[in-house]
């Protein structure tokens, strides 16, 4: 009788479907903060760096080029 039918085999596919989909946006989320991560690493390692070069290494490039 469609009465006591309440559709519970497409109520669980749906329940089913929204649980994967929370997990593959879960898994999303790790995947690009873990490449966020990365980038401003690597962003943070280049500011370290062009900032050595500019207080310490030219100055002294410079005093050498202009006493050669």
């Amino acid at each position: 009788m469609p009465l006591f039918n309440r559709n519970q085999g497409n109520i669980r596919t749906a329940h089913e479907r929204l649980t994967k989909a929370m997990e593959e946006r879960r898994a999303a989320e790790v995947s690009v903060t873990t490449a966020l991560n990365t980038a401003y690493q690597s962003l943070a390692a280049a500011h370290i760096e062009v900032t050595t070069l500019k207080t310490q290494i030219l100055p002294g490039a410079q005093s050498a080029f202009d006493a050669a």
